[in-house]
């Protein structure tokens, strides 16, 4: 019988849940759902915390843009 479990991850990446998900369960149905920036899976099975710190350790993480420092040059740094 499928279980419900509550995913919460640093960066809520789909593709990369999905692709970890199907790399599990690759015969098996499971969905995905997000709501309030947390996953809502319904799995065969619950997920370990070792399978959990895989799938997180997969998300892309953003990266900043700009490599600017703002704010003033102090007069020392001349």
């Amino acid at each position: 019988m499928p279980i419900q479990q509550v995913l919460r991850l640093r960066y809520n990446d789909y593709q990369a849940l999905a692709e970890e998900l199907q790399k599990l369960f690759p015969d098996s149905t499971y969905s995905v759902e997000i709501e309030m920036g947390q996953f809502i899976l319904t799995l065969p099975r619950e997920l370990d915390e070792d399978e959990i710190a895989s799938i997180d350790s997969k998300q892309r993480h953003y990266q900043r843009q700009a490599t600017r420092r703002r704010g003033r040059k102090l007069a020392s740094e001349d």
